[in-house]
């Protein structure tokens, strides 16, 4: 807890405590009323201190459950349509260490590596910033930019499958929009069906793309314990 929290709390408790003793040092005269003030002080402490308590693991459980949805919106979405899809792809990254993807998409000509962000609210960032953040309410946070995060996944796919055209796009909610322009390869997951529909590659020199996606399946790091480096490595990082 930081100390600003400390510090309200403990406020919060003084309050309390000085309600409390109100109630009591009046005698029986105001004894009604003033075990009233004492009730509704108390409520109204032990709200702030939750409330300042819990608020931070909340909206981390409320982030983490925004992401599932997001990620479970899109799979099904991409299941659709029709298409050949791997999700939650581990890889080896073109650097060191693993990179997990969240979908990869068989289209004609190449492949699209598609990013899911759960953020809402409103977005500031631009193509080249290393990080943007979000403000939704009174809140504002930074994260990643996920348009540079998905170019090292797309380097990854290119290390496995090497002379494989690969496309890149970075998928919000709807609910949220960008204070400035919208940065290329970003679009909001009502808007995938037609931008894939659009998305062309640049000419290659594979012939047989069944042997290709298989190969591409084939480098994904599917064992148990691919996953536990995975996630040691981001516990690390």
């Amino acid at each position: 807890m930081t100390s600003g929290r400390l510090a309200a709390c403990h406020t919060g408790w003084l309050f309390l405590t000085a309600a409390a003793s109100a109630a009591t040092a009046d005698g029986a005269q105001t004894g009604a009323i003033d075990n009233s003030f004492a009730v509704i002080a108390f409520v109204l402490a032990t709200a702030l201190i939750l409330g300042l308590v819990l608020r931070p693991a909340s909206l981390a459980a409320w982030q983490v459950t925004k992401r599932a949805l997001a990620h479970k919106r899109l799979t099904g979405l991409l299941n659709s349509a029709g298409v050949e899809v791997l999700h939650d792809v581990i890889l080896p990254s073109a650097c060191d260490g693993l990179t997990r993807i969240d979908h990869i998409v068989l289209m004609a000509g190449g492949v699209v590596c598609v990013q899911t962000n759960s953020q809402s609210g409103t977005i500031f960032g631009a193509l080249d910033d290393p990080q943007w953040s979000w403000n939704e309410g009174t809140r504002r946070r930074s994260f990643l930019n996920p348009v540079i995060q998905n170019e090292g996944h797309v380097k990854a796919i290119r290390k496995a499958v090497p002379g494989l055209p690969v496309a890149s796009v970075v998928v919000f909610s709807p609910s949220a929009h960008f204070a400035n322009e919208q940065p290329a390869h970003v679009v909001s997951i009502d808007d995938l069906p037609i931008w894939l529909e659009k998305v062309r590659f640049d000419e290659s020199s594979i012939d047989d793309w069944d042997t290709t996606w298989l190969r591409l399946k084939a480098s994904a790091l599917t064992d148990d314990d691919s996953r536990r480096d995975f996630d040691a490595q981001l516990s690390f990082g």
